[in-house]
Order: C-alpha cells, then structure tokens, then sequence
C-alpha cells in the first residue's frame, strides 16, 4: 500500500469520534454536510445561492464539531479530556507476567502488511489503571513512525521536535517518541480509515520494575479495503475548513488562519487524490473540492479597502475587510501599478482590521495604484492559492509626488549583440508598460537588467546554457523593485546557447 504524506495528528481517535457523530455515517450524509457548508460559506462571502439549498441545508441538523485532541508531551500523563486517548483496554486484569521475558519487547519485525509498535509505560508516569491505555497510544505513534517509511513521500513536513528513527538495519521497530507535528495532516485522512485495524496483540508488566509494555498492530491492506471512509474522510476535512470560515464571519472574527486552514484542507484533498487508493476514490469528492476551491479563491481575493494617504501625503491609513468583516490580524503584501512607491515589504492589520504606515516618494504621471494581497509566503496554503489575483475592490491610490523617468542598464557579455538588442527593447516595454516609468537617457531611478550564465555542459554536440534574468529598480532611497526569471539554452557551440538561453528570458519577461 502506498500513501502520500506530511504531519500526522491525532492518529487514532479523530476518525472514530467524527463517523459516530455523523447522522448516517455514510459519504452521501458527508457529502451534504460538505455541500451545507459551502453554502453557508457562500452566503457569507455576499454570493447568490438558490432558496432550495438553502431551505435543505437549513432542515439539516448540525453535527457536533469533531473534538481534536492532542498527543501529549513527552513525560505527561493523562488527565482526561483534550489528551489524545486510543480505545480503551477491557476491564480485564493485567496477566500475570510469563515466566520467559518475550522478544517482542525490543521490537518485533513487520510481517508483510503488518506493522507492529510497542509501547512502554513506566510505573507512576501514568494514573491508576492508565498505565496500558497510554502504552498503547505510545504503540500506536511507533506504528505511525513506520508508516513514514512506508509512504509516497509527495510533500514532507520537517516540523517536528524530535527526529524518529522507526525501524534498524534488521528491521525490527524501535521505540520513538514523537511530537504529533512529525506526521501530515494528509496522511491521517488515509489511516485514519483503517484505524478499527489496530489491535492489541500481546501485553507484558515488568514485576521488578513495575514498567507496562503494549504490543499493537495495524494491517495495512485495511485502508485499501475501507474506500468509502477514505471518502468520507476527505469531505469532512473540507466541510470542516468550510464551517470554521463561515462560523468565523458569523462571530466576527476574521483572521488570516481559516485561510490556512481552508488552504490546507484542499492541499490535503489534491494529496490524498494522489495516492494509490485516492487515485479510484476522488470522485466521490471531486464536487465537493472544485466548489471549495472556487470559494477558497474568492476569499484568497477578498480584501475589500477603505482609506487612503492623509494630509500630510506620506501616511496611510487602511481599513481592510472582505463582505463587511474586518480581516484582523491578517499580513497583506503592497503591490504598485502604473507607477512605483517605496512601500514596506509587508502590512499587518491589528485586530480592528486596521493599517498604517509611511510611503516615500511615488513616482508616477498623476496617481499610483497600490493593490493588497494576501501575504501567503511561508504557508501551504501559498501552493494552492498563493496565485489568486486580487479583487479591484483591494485598491487604494497615491498621489503621484515625484517624476517617474528613470535610466536603463543592461549587465551582460558584450559579444551577444542580438540578443542584448531584444532584451533592452524587453526591459523598456516592461518598464514603460507594468511600472508606468519613462526611459531616458537620464533620470532619478535606475532600472538595472542583469544577465548571469550558470555553468554550462556540454552534452555531445550541443552545449546546456543555464541562465538567470534579474531586473531591478532603484531610487534614491533603495531598491523599489525586482524580480527574476530562469531559463535555459541548448544549442550547438557555447556562444548560441548563450543567445539562445537568453532569447528564452525575454519572451518569458513578455509575459510579466
């Protein structure tokens, strides 16, 4: 079996807990949770939905929202409600310990699509009667710890406290303790559609030491077996990143993390539909996800602004908000058009939805147009709708203070007349065009167009040319401007790969 992976949570009881508050527990009840929650969301973003699925979803009863506990840190012991807890060991004593130690304490060895972890509690790190319950739960984590090994690793996340290391050089597993953070959220809707395979196989007390070991198993193949909950898991993520943004504009309370969370959702469901098993079930959600990401792009793009500069033309003061909600505490990126402004690198709203700073000089013919967008660097979500365009309601203007002419430069081999020739003329169209410059002869700013050849390689006839374009712009207070663009060239002798490597960053700067 193969999976995809990224950070595992909460491996064992997330599944059970959601699929026993469902109504039916079936995919047609999630997918119309998963529906009911996009109309909300809908609703809530100022769109038209239909009187008939609004009636429906209304006469549709709510479930609980699914409880997310926690593993616990190393070294805590239960304490009820919130800690992650696997299913609970019979009332049944303890058996009295064999009179041989068994093997199995040190790892046991996979068999086939068994995977087995064990799990050690030692006396008095657990309440009375929890010693078993949390080796078990440590077991579980050691079997999730192999499952890494195991998986199509698409996308891995390195957040993790502590590195796990699941199986030696024979194969047998060792005993890990892990944050939560080292697993995805994509892997745990996969397994968490077999987690009624984990079973307990064997359970040993230490008699001079007190210490509780659980030897527990997880059949893989379960998960190839148990498509529809892979379904279901998949539409009740979405549902779930759907509700928190509608419950988020109902209480008022706006922030940049139902993005992510939304983004993330949707990333999940891409990665899941990727995997051995997602790839014959994604069907079952692929509705479901396009309406989603449709909705997830109209929110990506919400940033509806008020304000302006003040009378003393260097403050700024915003107001930022999408369907009447302020987004608060959200990071924005200022982006210019038809003109340059020396901006901050990034604007953060306080929790009013508000934002002030100051501007530098605006070079431009009358006014400059300044467009926010979500600032999604460094967030997951930046890969799915990281290239959201923003609405023309998330505009503000700035009196033009200072004249927009500006010098050109070009930094490249002298010898490439042509193509030095095609990029000069590329730079001036993009400046003129995108930044509302006018190129002279002389002028306040700089536009700098530098052209750096990697180290090229030759491949029998021909020779590899990789290249990098970066063009810049420079005012008297610093740079204003830059951006960059790679490409390559393969032709026969070192000189045309050169021309031809470059050819291939101006038509790719035509598209800018």
């Amino acid at each position: 079996m193969r999976f995809a992976t990224r950070s595992l949570v909460s491996l064992l009881t997330v599944a059970s807990l959601a699929s026993s508050q469902e109504e039916s527990g079936g995919t047609s009840d999630t997918a119309a949770r998963a529906n009911c929650a996009e109309v909300e969301l809908s609703q809530a973003l100022g769109e038209k939905v239909s009187a008939s699925e609004v009636a429906a979803c209304a006469a549709r009863s709510k479930p609980a929202p699914t409880p997310r506990p926690t593993p616990p840190k190393k070294g805590a012991k239960p304490s009820g409600d919130g800690v992650f807890v696997p299913p609970a060991f019979p009332d049944s004593p303890m058996p009295p310990p064999p009179a041989i130690r068994p093997d199995w304490l040190d790892g046991k060895r996979s068999e086939g699509a068994l995977l087995y972890g064990v799990g050690m509690v030692k006396k008095g790190d657990a309440g009375p009667g929890q010693e078993r319950n949390l080796a078990l739960q440590r077991a579980v984590f050691e079997i999730a710890a192999q499952l890494q090994v195991h998986i199509d690793a698409t996308t891995v996340d390195k957040q993790t406290n502590e590195s796990v290391e699941s199986t030696d050089s024979s194969g047998r597993t060792k005993r890990a303790s892990m944050d939560s953070q080292a697993f995805s959220a994509t892997t745990q809707l996969l397994v968490q559609a077999s987690l009624d395979g984990v079973a307990i196989v064997d359970q040993y007390r230490d008699g001079k030491n007190g210490s509780v070991y659980v030897l527990a198993s997880l059949d893989q193949d379960e998960i190839a077996k148990r498509e529809q909950v892979v379904v279901d898991a998949v539409l009740r993520a979405l549902a779930e990143a759907a509700e928190g943004v509608s419950q988020a504009f109902a209480v008022d309370k706006l922030s940049p993390e139902v993005l992510y969370a939304l983004g993330d959702a949707l990333e999940q469901a891409n990665t899941v539909g990727r995997s051995g098993v997602g790839r014959k079930v994604r069907n079952g959600w692929k509705a479901e996800y396009e309406k989603l990401l449709r909705l997830g792009r109209r929110l990506a793009s919400c940033a509806d602004v008020d304000g302006g500069v003040g009378a003393d033309g260097k403050t700024v003061s915003l107001q930022v908000s999408c369907a009447g909600k302020p987004w608060r505490g959200a990071r924005f990126v200022a982006t210019p058009s038809a003109g340059l402004v020396d901006l901050p690198g990034s604007l953060a709203t306080n929790r009013d939805g508000a934002v002030s700073f100051s501007v530098g000089p605006a070079y431009g013919q009358s006014e400059v147009k300044v467009t926010l967008a979500h600032d999604l660097a460094g967030t997951r979500t930046a890969s799915i709708l990281g290239d959201t365009k923003p609405s023309q309601r998330a505009t503000f203007e700035i009196p033009a203070t200072a004249s927009p002419v500006a010098t050109l430069k070009l930094v490249m081999p002298a010898n490439l007349t042509g193509p030095r020739d095609a990029l000069h003329a590329a730079v001036d169209s993009f400046a003129t065009r995108r930044l509302g410059l006018n190129v002279q002869e002389s002028g306040g700013l700089k536009v700098v167009a530098t052209v750096t050849f990697g180290s090229s390689q030759t491949v029998g006839a021909r020779v590899s040319q990789p290249v990098e374009l970066n063009v810049t712009v420079v005012g008297p207070r610093g740079r204003l401007f830059e951006k960059s663009v790679r490409s390559a060239g393969f032709a026969p002798g070192a000189e045309a790969a050169q021309a031809q490597a470059v050819q291939r960053v101006v038509d790719a700067m035509r598209g800018w």
